[in-house]
């Protein structure tokens, strides 16, 4: 009867060793990115800008015979976009060479119209300040012209040249045409490039469905971030 007394408090002491140790408690993890109700990812992407100001357009420098792609990363999926380097070169090789410097990496898409059904970015003012300081105002520091007879009509998923009313030169501001109703635009912006299927054109669209606000109603009550934009180049 001893014995086995001894067993039950040696076998209950044990029990309440391990409890206190708890062995079996899990680990703490790093909570996951926080996401909207559209699926986006709201957290910012761990990137610094690339922000600067050139007195010049670049240089010529791509091959206008050759493919080049534009992959954009966003916080709302990936967008691929072939480049138009044959109908729109200026243009073009003003992205390419932005992109390749990293200018877009941490920006945003600061404008969401539901109305035009497009979506713009590539101004470095939206992603480290709130419209009323300036969003959409920025730019490389210089201008480059217009290619409207290249060719090109708009279409769904069509991407996009954005310049100020009062003219028809362009810095680094874009826009994608993610419904009909942007088909309706003025003929007087660069088309440039395309998406490239579907998967691309339902990011748009995702990135067209964030709830907007603002004086115009087209600035998203959440950051859409650009993480990156790679250029793939072929022949």
């Amino acid at each position: 009867m001893v014995a086995a007394a001894l067993v039950v408090v040696v076998l209950v002491g044990a029990g309440f060793a391990l409890w206190a140790a708890k062995p079996w408690k899990k680990e703490a993890v790093a909570e996951p990115p926080k996401v909207e109700a559209t699926g986006c990812n709201v957290t910012p992407p761990a990137v610094v800008p690339a922000h600067f100001e050139r007195t010049k357009p670049y240089k010529m420098t791509i091959d206008s015979d050759r493919t080049y792609v534009a992959t954009f990363h966003t916080s709302c999926g990936t967008m691929e976009a072939r480049l138009f380097a044959k109908q729109s070169p200026v243009t073009v090789n003003n992205f390419v060479s932005l992109a390749r410097a990293r200018w877009y990496n941490g920006n945003t898409f600061h404008s969401i119209s539901k109305d035009k059904e497009e979506i713009q970015g590539g101004d470095p003012i939206c992603s480290v300040s709130d419209p009323e300081q300036g969003c959409g105002t920025g730019g490389p520091g210089y201008t480059i012209p217009a290619e409207l007879r290249n060719g090109l009509k708009y279409k769904v998923g069509s991407v996009v040249m954005a310049h100020p009313r009062a003219t028809t030169r362009a810095g680094s501001q874009f826009f994608i045409i993610a419904g009909p109703e942007g088909l309706k635009l003025p003929r007087n912006f660069t088309i440039f490039g395309q998406l490239m299927n579907k998967a691309s054109l339902d990011v748009a669209k995702k990135i067209l469905s964030v709830p907007t606000g603002g004086p115009e109603g087209q600035t998203p009550k959440t950051k859409v971030w650009i993480q990156s934009v790679k250029i793939t180049e072929k022949k």
